[in-house]
C-alpha cells in the first residue's frame, strides 16, 4: 500500500529459471496469475532472467530466447522501468574478453500506475556476494505526498 495515497498494489517478485522450458512454464504461470489480479494495480519485478534486446547485453554470445516473444507486457499494459544509475544488473565479475554483463533484473508496472505517480525511479543497489544487483523502485508525487520504496529480493515473493 502506498503510504500516503493508500492505493493498494499487487506486487509480484519473480526469480525466473534459466532453462528455456522451465522459463516457458514460469511465464505461463505468471500469465495465469495476472489474469486473476485487479487490472491497473500490478507491479512485477525481480530476476526475470530475460535479456530483451542486444542493447541489454555486453560480452558473450547473444542467444535467441523464446521468452522474448511472450506478449505479457503488451497484454497487461506493463512498462519496463529503466534503471537510473546503471545499464546492467548482472556481471560475471571477470575482466577482459571474458567479462559479461546483462540486464536480467527489472521492474514492470502497469501504465495507469505510472500515470498516478509523477515521479518513478528505479535503480540498482550494490552487492558484494551476488553476481546480481538488487533492483529498487521509488514512486511518489511531486506534491510532497510521500513515496513508496520496495527493495526487491530474489527469494521473497510479495503480494
Amino acid at each position: 500500500m502506498h503510504i500516503n495515497t493508500k492505493k493498494k498494489y499487487s506486487v509480484i517478485n519473480i526469480y525466473a529459471p534459466n532453462h528455456y522450458k522451465e522459463k516457458e512454464q514460469c511465464w505461463a504461470t505468471i500469465k495465469e496469475a495476472l489474469k486473476e489480479m485487479q487490472v491497473g494495480k500490478i507491479i512485477l519485478g525481480g530476476d526475470l532472467n530475460l535479456v530483451r534486446s542486444i542493447e541489454e547485453k555486453f560480452g558473450g554470445t547473444y542467444h535467441t530466447d523464446p521468452s522474448r516473444d511472450i506478449k505479457i507486457m503488451e497484454q497487461h499494459n506493463l512498462i519496463d522501468i529503466l534503471l537510473s544509475n546503471r545499464k546492467y544488473t548482472l556481471s560475471n565479475k571477470r575482466v577482459g574478453k571474458s567479462n559479461i554483463k546483462e540486464r536480467l533484473d527489472r521492474i514492470l508496472i502497469q501504465e495507469n500506475i505510472a500515470a498516478v505517480h509523477s515521479s518513478i525511479k528505479s535503480k540498482n543497489l550494490h552487492t558484494i556476494a551476488s553476481d546480481h544487483k538488487p533492483v529498487t523502485i521509488v514512486m511518489g508525487k511531486m506534491e510532497n505526498q510521500g513515496s513508496l520504496c520496495w527493495v526487491w529480493s530474489m527469494i521473497i515473493i510479495l503480494i
